[in-house]
């Protein structure tokens, strides 16, 4: 069975609190041992996978690595083996083993005592302190769970198909160093959440510094690499992993050599080599994902105003853009009440409501909602003309407004994605099919409950369609001249671009 992502584990953390606890259960352990320590339940120390170093000689660090769920520990063995061949220290990694292969904070925690003693019952000479070079880490749900012991129990962390994605408890506030790995193809994590990883470490390289860009919080993409790579290999197509384009054992030299080069980073800090290794692949990744955490970070505070513009379609002496102000909301329960209007005095203006939906399970890319006044409302209100020339396009139908505004987004988003990319997708990427709007006018909830959706079609492409909220003038004036839309965003677009549009399921 594939790696269970991250992400997906964690929002039904209730079904795997159950699941820790049917395993336990299934142990069968004697009442009279379960009640000696309640501590005894969580200890898998006895049957981790330890591997001695490939070398002697110089520093000891040691590696406790968490698999990824309900993935048997074994399958991580020829990973491991690649980081110990490409380090020059004394490495030494044990890999939590725990029944039916269900990991859990509570179970690296507590087997992490255990397993250092057995390390060292065979050779392993720990430093100074208690966490001195001793590195956790994980893949998938594994480093999701191992995060919190790290921060306590280790010099540093390194996490491979996971990320952070809660505010309180982010990357760049993370009190250890912290490597981030993952595949350009993970169909899990997605390169989405890599992208806003490495943007949120280099806006604060200013502040902190080049090796903290490089060497405390590097940010790596592999190209080519999916989430499966780490482990097994096959991809769990119903988690929405890709299939990768380079060979697993490529994927886990990749792995191996930028985990050893993190740790002599840290453990042995006279190595330049090291941290030049770090640094090449973090430009690469930069390259690959610079325009993508720009867009993730722009969302929704650029280009709102166009729509408002676009669609009232009447002179700049009627409606500039300085008279279109926008009121972006955090709370969807906010912006569910709130309403557009118009203002008169002082001075003529139009007020639009925003809100930006997460479309995935890690809050990175959203969708557009936005309530704004209708082409009509505003011409009645301001008492224009309707000055369309007879020489100019004429304004779309009303079902067919959004979906303009979508395939321009998609367009530009096109645009901004690196060559690689642009050009993969070109050749063998499911194209989108903007549709007309899914037109609502007899129910607010049911707009309310709705989305902007890209659905693949049987004739291979996908098609985007967005519902859209249109009320007459003649309703109530609390009501009446309202045009609501939830849009793609450029995000959006190259999650699509990037990611989604290689999926066959």
């Amino acid at each position: 069975m594939a790696s269970g992502s991250c992400a997906g584990l964690a929002a039904n953390s209730a079904a795997t609190t159950s699941a820790i606890a049917l395993s336990q259960s299934a142990r069968a352990i004697p009442d009279h041992q379960a009640a000696l320590s309640p501590l005894q339940d969580f200890d898998s120390s006895a049957n981790a996978i330890i591997l001695e170093p490939v070398r002697e000689g110089g520093q000891d660090v040691a590696i406790v690595f968490a698999s990824g769920a309900l993935t048997p520990a074994s399958d991580y063995i020829p990973l491991c083996q690649e980081i110990q061949r490409s380090c020059e220290l004394r490495m030494w990694i044990a890999i939590v083993n725990p029944p039916n292969n269900v990991i859990s904070q509570e179970i690296i925690e507590q087997s992490l005592d255990g397993i250092l003693e057995r390390m060292k019952d065979r050779g392993f000479r720990p430093g100074q302190l208690a966490m001195d070079n001793i590195f956790i880490a994980g893949h998938s749900w594994g480093a999701w769970t191992g995060r919190a012991v790290a921060v306590g129990r280790a010099q540093g962390f390194i996490q491979i198909g996971s990320c952070f994605h809660t505010n309180p408890d982010n990357l760049s506030q993370y009190p250890k160093p912290v490597l981030t790995l993952s595949g350009e193809l993970d169909g899990q994590i997605t390169l989405g959440a890599i992208a806003k990883h490495a943007g949120e470490i280099f806006d604060v390289e200013e502040e902190m510094g080049s090796f903290n860009t490089y060497g405390r919080k590097p940010v790596v993409a592999i190209p080519g690499m999916n989430h499966a790579q780490v482990s097994h290999g096959v991809p769990n197509k119903a988690r929405g992993d890709l299939d990768a384009e380079i060979p697993i054992e490529q994927a886990r030299a990749d792995v191996g050599r930028l985990i050893a080069a993190f740790v002599t980073v840290h453990a042995a800090p006279e190595s330049a080599s090291a941290l030049l290794e770090l640094e090449k692949a973090v430009k690469n990744t930069h390259e690959m994902c610079r325009s993508y955490w720009e867009a993730i970070k722009e969302q929704g505070s650029s280009g709102v105003k166009n729509y408002q513009l676009d669609l009232a379609k009447v002179s700049p002496q009627v409606l500039s853009e300085g008279q279109v102000s926008v009121i972006q909301h955090d709370y969807e329960d906010n912006f569910v009440y709130s309403k557009p209007w118009i203002e008169h005095k002082p001075a003529r203006k139009v007020f639009v409501n925003t809100y930006l939906k997460s479309q995935d399970n890690f809050q990175v890319v959203r969708s557009l909602w936005i309530k704004m006044k209708s082409r009509e409302a505003i011409i009645t209100a301001f008492k224009a003309a309707d000055d369309q020339k007879d020489d100019e396009a004429p304004s779309p139908p009303s079902s067919r407004i959004a979906a303009g505004f979508n395939e321009r987004t998609f367009q530009e988003a096109l645009k901004l994605v690196p060559e690689r990319a642009r050009a993969k997708f070109l050749d063998r990427g499911r194209k989108p099919r903007f549709v007309d709007d899914l037109v609502i006018s007899d129910s607010a909830p049911k707009w309310i409950k709705s989305d902007v959706t890209l659905v693949a079609a049987e004739d291979g492409f996908a098609d985007v369609q967005s519902p859209v909220l249109i009320s007459p003038m003649e309703m109530p004036p609390r009501f009446a001249g309202m045009h609501y839309m939830k849009l793609l965003t450029i995000a959006g677009a190259m999650k699509w671009i990037f990611t989604d549009c290689y999926r066959t399921t």
